[in-house]
């Protein structure tokens, strides 16, 4: 054997030290996910329960917002909705973010539906108000034509029968 030879038998034992390294690491990863699998699952799951309360959570804070763009009867809606809602041990640990959640949602809801009444109670007093003072305006409108239309009367009446006297005594 020459040292040639030797060289590259020696430099082919790593090769196989590298893959046998690599076959043993995969076989150990496949191992490692195989056993961890369950746990993953689980991790998922509660990751899963806990994003669903959250936004449970979530969205009954978020009915307390954006109101001014509401009508009355769409917060009524909303505040119906929120006093239906029944917090119990469904929400597990997050029951007690729930009613906390809840009971600053409700007065809120509250105030802007008595807000928003009172201000389509104006706005459909100003309604009726502008109403009102058109229908004013048009039979003002009307009486000064018909005003107008009798004194024109008149005075065509006038001038005619003023014509009238001056022909008559123009023919004597």
């Amino acid at each position: 054997m020459d040292v040639e030879e030797l060289v590259d038998e020696l430099k082919e034992k790593p090769k196989l030290i590298d893959a046998e390294r690599k076959r043993m690491r995969d076989l150990l990863d496949l191992w490692r996910d195989e056993v961890r699998l369950p746990l993953t699952k689980f991790e998922q799951a509660e990751e899963e329960r806990i994003a669903k309360h959250k936004l449970q959570i979530e969205l009954i804070d978020q009915s307390a917002t954006m109101l001014s763009e509401l009508s009355s009867a769409s917060i009524a809606e909303k505040i119906a909705a929120l006093t239906a809602l029944v917090i119990d041990d469904r929400f597990q640990e997050f029951e007690a973010d729930a009613h906390r959640s809840k009971a600053n949602a409700l007065p809120v809801l509250n105030s802007a539906y008595a807000a928003r009444v009172i201000q389509e109670q104006e706005q459909a007093e100003l309604a009726r108000l502008r109403i009102e003072a058109a229908q004013r305006e048009q039979k003002d409108r009307e009486e000064r034509i018909a005003r107008e239309a009798a004194e024109n009367a008149r005075l065509a009446a006038e001038k005619a029968a003023a014509d009238e006297r001056q022909r008559l005594a123009n023919e004597q």
